[in-house]
């Protein structure tokens, strides 16, 4: 699942965004009672509890997402209120079992039940209402929001980052930016009321608050946590301000320093995307030096007609070239691959287990071009590993934390190679690029990739600062600002009026979901490929390497997704790698030789912000 959304791999062990429209009393009305029960027996029953009520749930999701409409969504609804009920009332009972000398397998299903909801209810029923009330007028408001653009009226935020992405005009790229973060100027009220009461919810559950609970998912305590991720950054920030300095060149050089200073920081709406996340829609620029901007790929797509499920075929073949399990034949008859004409569905890619363990299906509207293809090979790497760790028991259906399902999944984009697409037909050896003209296809990925890493960092900054009550509701922009300074090296275009919550133009920040997954999953997804490659023997340059046909890659990777969420990070990042901690150097050997072209081509200018 990209970025933008969040997965029903986060939403087995977190609130689904239809939680945001119930009353949770049921779930919070009482605090849970002490143990009466063994740790042990506690957990048989948990599972049980927990099995039967995700099943009704996932079920009721898929119904309801590839067939939208008021009954549906009442049904979702109710599947989601008992499911929840019943991880609330279950995971406040394991945090009392905290304190006890148990068997270390008890005590990591406990562990993982305690830390199961990710956004709770305050324990208080009249207090859970109003708290449920909050987040659903949040919802509703950001998703209420609508820019006009001309004679079009924008009403997403991918629909806004499309309009952004396809026009140079700088003053219609501050409109539809300004417009767009129109969307926080009424929430902080909402907002900083939602956040108190979600502290009393998380308090329930022996955290101090929201962003504590969120830090304890990742097997270290939080203040090791927080610190873990600015030593990675520390490695990142070096290869990211290099691409920084070449970025404001190439744009003041297209728009004039009277636009975008030689020097300082980045104008943030120039990136062509609502939160400067991604400047992808900047390459033109960027390339125009470029000896090849290298391929098409939506352009050789269309040269190759296919149908959403033939894409995913593609995908198949990929992983089970690999020695990995194959999609069962449910997958085939079950999944969603293409958009209906008779009925209105959420088209967006994610892969689900709905019903039991083995049942796994792909929802999404595969649209024949490069993203969806490239997402397509993500999403099916999402159902593989699924596969790979459904003999576990139900706690243990997982990744060993947030971030493994999502780079495991990217594997297979990493993989799509100009010598991948030659060995499934796509491009003809004539038109397989050398490595030696790889530096736009390199400059691109990392516009999408290292551009993302500190904005996927400081969301949750910003966030775990607010949640602990350090940054009153009259410090959120400047707060939020300072950081993006710091980290990004971008600033607004415009002076931005107080009270004007301009984080909230996130979806993230409204259906409070947790960021800094895809922090560690776009470093841990380096690493895990260039281990992969090396046991596949791979000794060219990184980026040239595919995980297709290579079997021993498959079975380098297989224990590490067998284990699911059985061990902690660091022991499933070992199996995988071994390392027992993230580290850049995979992401930093992959774009080596963009950094040497970076590097030379800033040699003459004044780099920093």
């Amino acid at each position: 699942m990209s970025p933008t959304a969040a997965g029903p791999w986060a939403a087995r062990r977190s609130l689904t965004l239809a939680l945001a429209l119930l009353l949770l009393a049921a779930a919070g009305a009482t605090p849970a009672p002490g143990p009466l029960e063994t740790p042990a027996a506690f957990i048989v029953r948990a599972e049980q509890e927990l099995t039967l009520a995700d099943a009704a749930n996932q079920r009721a999701q898929w119904v309801n997402q590839t067939n939208l409409n008021e009954d549906t969504n009442w049904l979702a609804a109710r599947a989601s209120e008992r499911f929840t009920a019943v991880q609330m009332n279950l995971a406040r009972t394991a945090a009392t079992y905290r304190s006890r000398d148990i068997d270390p397998i008890i005590a990591r299903k406990l562990a993982l039940l305690a830390v199961a909801v990710r956004s709770p209810a305050p324990p208080s029923s009249d207090q859970a209402g109003q708290w449920a009330d909050l987040r659903t007028r949040l919802v509703a408001r950001y998703n209420q929001q609508r820019v006009v653009d001309g004679e079009r009226m924008l009403g997403s935020y991918g629909e806004v980052r499309h309009a952004m992405e396809t026009t140079r005009d700088p003053e219609a790229l501050l409109h539809l930016w300004h417009e767009w973060h129109a969307v926080g100027h009424d929430l902080e009220d909402d907002y900083a009321r939602y956040v108190a009461l979600s502290r009393q919810g998380a308090q329930s559950l022996g955290f101090h608050d929201v962003g504590e609970l969120w830090r304890s998912v990742y097997d270290m305590s939080p203040t090791e946590m927080a610190a873990d991720t600015e030593r990675l950054w520390a490695e990142i920030r070096p290869l990211y301000a290099a691409l920084h300095c070449h970025t404001r060149a190439a744009l003041s050089k297209a728009y004039g320093a009277g636009v975008q200073a030689p020097a300082g920081p980045i104008r943030i709406e120039l990136t062509r995307n609502p939160m400067g996340m991604y400047w992808v829609g900047a390459y033109d620029l960027l390339a125009t030096g470029l000896p090849t901007p290298g391929y098409d790929l939506d352009h050789l797509l269309e040269s190759h007609p296919s149908s959403g499920e033939a894409l995913a075929h593609y995908a198949d073949r990929f992983w089970t070239s690999t020695g990995l399990p194959a999609m069962p034949a449910s997958f085939w008859t079950r999944s969603l691959f293409d958009k209906p004409s008779d009925r209105t569905v959420a088209c967006s890619g994610s892969a689900a287990i709905v019903g039991d363990p083995t049942d796994v299906r792909l929802k999404m509207c595969v649209g024949n071009n490069a993203v969806d293809f490239s997402t397509v090979h993500h999403e099916v790497g999402h159902a593989v590993y699924a596969l790979a760790y459904q003999e576990q028991p139900y706690l243990f259906r997982g990744a060993a934390n947030d971030a493994f399902h999502e780079a495991v999944a990217d594997l297979g984009a990493l993989s799509i190679t100009p010598a991948y697409l030659q060995a499934i037909g796509i491009i003809t050896p004539a038109e397989a690029l050398g490595a030696d003209q790889d530096l736009g296809l390199l400059l691109r990925m990392a516009l999408q990739r290292v551009t993302f890493l500190p904005f996927s960092l400081i969301v949750d900054r910003w966030r775990w600062q607010v949640y602990a009550g350090a940054v009153p509701p009259a410090q959120y922009d400047a707060t939020w600002w300072s950081l993006v300074a710091q980290y990004q090296g971008l600033m607004p275009g415009e002076t931005r009026p107080e009270g004007s919550f301009d984080i909230a133009a996130l979806p993230h920040i409204t259906s409070d979901i947790s960021y800094i997954r895809y922090f560690y999953a776009y470093l841990i997804e380096f690493q895990l490929f260039k281990a992969a490659c090396d046991a596949a023997g791979w000794t060219g340059p990184l980026h040239r390497c595919s995980l297709y046909g290579n079997a021993a890659a498959g079975a380098h990777l297989r224990p590490m997704l067998a284990m699911g969420a059985s061990r902690p990070g660091a022991d499933a990042l070992e199996a995988g790698t071994g390392a027992r901690r993230v580290s850049a150097e995979g992401l930093l050997a992959y774009f080596a030789p963009l950094r040497a072209y970076l590097d030379a081509q800033n040699q003459e200018r004044r780099c920093g912000w």
